[in-house]
């Protein structure tokens, strides 16, 4: 088995090395300054905030529908007639 373009041992060494693992194909990463990484981190935690708001409100649309369909059939249910059921249980 390779993983980008080397078998398993090639790999590992590589990867011990301190190489990238998947050949040129990995990028290069600058080094940030302080205040650039004081911005990223800032915006990385709007982010989660956002999305954290974002997964809360979708999580309650969920339950309102979920209440509501069940709200819905009790009310059908409900308004059923009385007649008896044409099959009884066991």
């Amino acid at each position: 088995m390779t993983l980008g373009g080397f078998d398993g041992d090639q790999w590992r060494l590589r990867v011990l090395a301190g190489l990238p693992a998947l050949g040129a194909a990995c990028h290069h990463e600058e080094p940030v300054s302080p205040g650039e990484a004081a911005f990223l981190a800032i915006v990385a935690a709007l982010f989660r905030s956002l999305l954290q708001y974002r997964a809360t409100a979708l999580g309650r649309l969920f339950t309102q529908v979920f209440f509501g369909l069940v709200c819905h059939d009790l009310a059908a249910f409900y308004a059923a007639p009385s007649a008896p059921a044409p099959m009884a249980l066991p």
